[in-house]
């Protein structure tokens, strides 16, 4: 309990967001566009952060997209697989 206590959740999140525009790979953010908790302009804004994410939005109020709509989820990673030009189960 004392590391979360002492832990500067702030400074750290805000160093490593500074971060993300130097990540050139493929993102994909998947977002509920009807979240209370995380609004669907966070996700907008995480998006943007990245110089080569799109962001896929998931219709309803989800907090939990990987439980509330999986397959959603699922078709967003094949597309980032995809586009990352990385084929399931073969090698280069």
């Amino acid at each position: 309990m004392k590391f979360i206590a002492g832990a500067d959740c702030q400074t750290t999140t805000l160093a490593t967001a500074r971060r993300f525009a130097d990540f050139t790979h493929p993102v994909t953010v998947v977002w509920g566009d009807g979240d209370k908790i995380f609004p669907l302009s966070d996700g907008e804004r995480l998006a943007k952060d990245f110089p080569n994410a799109n962001l896929v939005r998931v219709e309803g109020p989800m907090t939990f997209v990987p439980l509330d709509a999986p397959e959603v989820l699922a078709e967003a990673l094949d597309g980032l697989v995809q586009q990352a030009g990385l084929n399931s189960g073969k090698s280069s």
